[in-house]
């Protein structure tokens, strides 16, 4: 098969060997062997001088690799995920500038050979679940072209290297699950990270562990809730995302110079136990969302960036009021989930001082707002009321001109059950699901709550206000009939 481009044995369960090559298939550039029962690769793979990808995904009888692999210069991906009796990474003999993907995620390797620096050309490196290994080379600062290095699950690992500070491509770092109790100092000054997180994992008893995930993630968990302290994050300026959840994290810990992170986008806070925000996240122009679920502790808002989309305060149970928190707001929606949330349930005014505030805040045409906060009363101004699952209304002839019309307050008040859980469903750290669905001309609300996963609330009723601007339900795909508007709700 001297012609033979791609040849696929995956899933052939009882295929125990491959054969030696004697010099065929040198146009052979994909050779899929994933949960074969393969034990070895013979020498003679060397051969397939064409070869391009080469993956052996869920060959758990894969014991060891021939030095010859390295012979394979066009080599671009090698996949040796779930090879789990695969103790030993070989030495890398030759130069191999092509290959720019190796996958040795949840394989036995102990340690990767210094010889690493050959692979010039490696752009991602994944050793996640390797649970024995112990070291990686300081050679690694060869690596110029690093984006990705994922050591998630790596819980015997004790250090990084300092000289992966000098990778300045790498974008993204897991080590979550280690046993690495202070990141190189280095990794602060890396002017190409784009997130960072700080953030739970589950690494063995007796150590702290850190997670970096992309662009760069570092997470942090102790079994003795060990405070986290934390340097100025202030070189980090092209960070997009930071991770600081459940790392125990006291008054005043938080740096002050949060608020330099000119680029930052997201910021997860939640489980942490301050009970204010450093004034200076005002001062984060692009943040967007803020997740701040579960701090127990925190009593207060500061101002807000201007362009913040999503606050999570779910579970903010010594939590007193939002109020002033939008003053500086500029985005054209906002959504505010207050779950299980507030000191003082059953403050109605809170929502609407909150509409209130936004309006004030925000002078463009499009205008979203969404919040939910305890709560059991719809206020009697609400002119169109109904218990049910759905209203009807017809436009009254004094809105004949809906040029007047500056939009749609909809409110609605709903219950949750003692074991209702908020699910994460959307996106990660989100939890409550409100979303508008349906077809054109009837758009339909729907409350999610779960009863198997995420954090379990206490039985509680909640109001959920939701104001969509004139501008917004008629440039949209679920703009309104101009006579009648029709709204149902639903949950789950």
């Amino acid at each position: 098969m001297k012609s033979l481009k791609t040849l696929v044995l995956s899933g052939c369960f009882k295929l125990k060997k491959f054969p030696c090559i004697a010099g065929g298939m040198k146009c052979l550039q994909e050779l899929l062997l994933n949960e074969t029962d393969i034990k070895e690769l013979p020498l003679s793979i060397e051969l397939l001088s064409g070869l391009v990808q080469l993956t052996l995904k869920g060959c758990k009888n894969l014991s060891s690799l021939p030095v010859t692999i390295s012979s394979l210069k066009w080599l671009r991906n090698l996949e040796l995920s779930g090879c789990s009796k695969l103790k030993i990474f070989p030495e890398i003999v030759a130069s191999m500038e092509d290959l720019s993907e190796l996958y040795l995620d949840g394989t036995s390797i102990t340690e990767m050979p210094s010889s690493i620096e050959l692979l010039m050309g490696l752009e991602l490196l994944n050793l996640n679940d390797c649970k024995n290994l112990v070291r990686l080379p300081s050679s690694i600062k060869g690596l110029k072209y690093l984006k990705t290095l994922n050591l998630s699950g790596c819980f015997k690992l004790e250090n990084v290297p300092e000289t992966v500070g000098q990778v300045e491509s790498l974008e993204e770092l897991d080590i979550s699950g280690t046993a690495i109790r202070r990141p190189p100092s280095s990794i602060f000054l890396m002017k190409n990270l784009r997130t960072l997180f700080f953030s739970e994992c589950n690494g063995p008893p007796s150590s702290t562990s850190w997670h970096f995930h992309f662009p760069f993630n570092l997470m942090a968990k102790s079994s003795y809730a060990v405070p986290l302290m934390l340097p100025s994050l202030s070189g980090l300026c092209s960070l997009t995302k930071l991770d600081l959840r459940d790392c125990s994290l006291g008054e005043g810990v938080i740096p002050n110079d949060i608020g330099n992170l000119c680029s930052l986008k997201v910021l997860y806070l939640s489980k942490n136990s301050f009970v204010t925000l450093p004034a200076s996240i005002d001062g984060l122009f692009n943040l967007e969302e803020l997740e701040l679920e579960d701090c127990k502790s925190l009593q207060s808002l500061p101002q807000l960036p201007p362009n913040v989309k999503r606050v999570n305060v779910n579970g903010c149970t010594s939590l007193v009021t939002l109020l002033g928190a939008l003053k500086l707001c500029k985005s054209e929606y906002t959504l505010i989930d207050c779950v299980d949330s507030l000191k003082f349930p059953g403050n109605n005014g809170l929502a609407f001082s909150m509409l209130q505030e936004y309006l004030e805040a925000v002078s463009g045409p499009l205008k979203d707002f969404s919040i939910v906060v305890p709560g059991s009363e719809i206020p009697k101004w609400f002119m169109y009321q109904n218990e049910g699952s759905s209203i009807a209304v017809t436009r009254p002839s004094y809105l004949y001109n809906m040029d007047k019309v500056v939009g749609y307050a909809i409110c609605c008040v709903f219950h949750l059950p003692k074991h209702s859980t908020r699910t994460k469903k959307l996106w990660p750290g989100h939890q409550l699901d409100c979303q508008m669905i349906g077809s054109h001309n009837r758009p339909t609300y729907y409350i999610s709550f779960k009863e198997k996963f995420g954090q379990a609330v206490s039985e509680s009723d909640h109001l959920w206000l939701l104001y969509l601007s004139r501008q917004q339900c008629y440039d949209s795909r679920w703009h309104f009939d101009s006579n009648h508007i029709e709204l149902s709700l639903t949950s789950t």
